[in-house]
C-alpha cells in the first residue's frame, strides 16, 4: 500500500542549475513542502526512486 512506501533521502546543498551535476551522478533532486511543514531541499538515489 502507499502507506508502506519509504524512500531514503538526504539534505541537498546543491541548488539551481548546479543540480544537473547531481542528475549525471544518478541522484534526483527533490523538494518537500506542505501544509505546516518547513520546506526542505533533498536528494535521493534515482534507481531507488524509480522502483517506487
Amino acid at each position: 500500500s502507499v502507506d508502506d512506501l519509504r524512500l531514503q533521502a538526504t539534505a541537498r546543498n546543491v541548488l539551481g542549475k548546479k543540480t544537473r551535476f547531481l542528475r549525471r551522478q544518478g541522484i534526483t533532486p527533490a523538494h518537500l513542502y506542505g501544509h505546516d511543514i518547513k520546506s526542505l531541499t533533498l536528494q535521493c538515489d534515482t534507481t531507488e526512486l524509480r522502483q517506487i
